[in-house]
């Protein structure tokens, strides 16, 4: 509420409870038929019930110059709305777009995994001859004193020390 608006209606508010005053004195001359009395209330009356629509005035010109304010602030955030909304928009494509160069990147990797996975086919195909090139990896990389497990076979498969056991009684 602009100031405007809220002068104008406590003013009317003050000017009405002001009112009351002349009123009785009016009300109480007008029992006793003192009528120079009554017209000097009368007089005091008017002048506040003027001042009241003087200070009602007010308020409505405050009450249409806040519906012009309001008005413009709606239009400044419609319009800020609309270019957050365009900014949305700006970005959004542009991700679309690396998302679309990102699936050739994607296919790329596609593609590497069916290789892999070729490679995995011909492992399980030759099981032992994988589990020797496994093995003959990890005696070439492996400390010659780690612990070592033997399969069936006689291939060297490194032990694995990470694990541990705990037991409780």
């Amino acid at each position: 509420m602009i100031a405007r608006t809220a002068e104008g209606l406590i003013g009317a508010n003050v000017a009405m409870k002001e009112i009351r005053t002349p009123m009785k004195v009016y009300k109480e001359a007008r029992a006793r038929g003192d009528t120079a009395v009554m017209k000097r209330a009368m007089g005091y009356v008017e002048n506040c019930s003027d001042d009241a629509w003087e200070h009602k005035a007010k308020a409505d010109e405050g009450l249409k110059q806040e519906a012009v304010e309001a008005k413009e602030k709606a239009q400044l955030e419609r319009e800020e709305l609309e270019q957050r909304l365009k900014e949305n928009r700006k970005e959004t494509e542009k991700r679309i777009e690396e998302a679309r160069k990102g699936e050739n990147a994607a296919e790329a990797a596609v593609n590497a995994a069916q290789n892999t996975s070729e490679e995995a086919k011909t492992e399980l195909d030759n099981p032992l001859e994988a589990a020797e090139s496994t093995a003959e990896a990890a005696q070439t990389h492996a400390d010659p004193s780690a612990p070592v497990t033997y399969t069936k076979d006689g291939v060297v498969i490194p032990a694995n020390t990470g694990v541990k056991f705990s037991v409780t009684v």
